[in-house]
């Protein structure tokens, strides 16, 4: 079912998100660690089959805007997890990506009128639709947050 297909979808953006940021952390120049950078690219080969059986189940006009997602919460994330600062011209550049990949779920190709009449009357991919929204809402809510305090505190 799509909603199969899209809880594997975010599991995969959990699991790229975590094994990322593992990364990042075991690669600081201060205190390396290469066993936990090692891990983290063990978690990282995990996504490639995780996505694999997401579009077994959903279409990719569903789930590739999770990866849209992924780049809001990294960005969200890299003030907290590694003191980066995020600029306005990366808010900037982030909200562009997220309206566009809001037009590409809203409008892409549908596998046939079925679906498109479920769309109509609530069903998954509408569902998908609110979701998205409201976690890219939340998410742009955190960033907001991040850039106004960053502000603040001189960042």
């Amino acid at each position: 079912s799509v909603f199969v297909g899209l809880c594997l979808s975010l599991c995969s953006l959990c699991i790229g998100f975590t094994a990322l940021n593992i990364q990042r952390i075991a690669q600081r120049k201060d205190n390396p660690r290469p066993t936990l950078n090692l891990f983290g690219v063990l978690l990282n080969v995990l996504v490639g089959p995780t996505d694999m059986a997401a579009y077994t189940f959903a279409p990719q006009s569903l789930l590739a805007p999770v990866g849209a997602l992924s780049l809001v919460l990294n960005l969200v994330a890299a003030p907290r997890l590694h003191g980066d600062p995020v600029t306005q011209k990366d808010a900037v550049a982030t909200a562009v990506i997220v309206i566009g990949t809001a037009t590409c779920l809203v409008y892409g190709a549908h596998a046939d009128q079925r679906k498109l009449r479920a769309m109509d009357a609530g069903g998954p991919a509408s569902w998908a639709t609110a979701s998205y929204m409201v976690a890219m809402v939340a998410l742009c809510s955190g960033l907001a947050i991040v850039l106004f305090r960053g502000r603040h505190a001189g960042v």
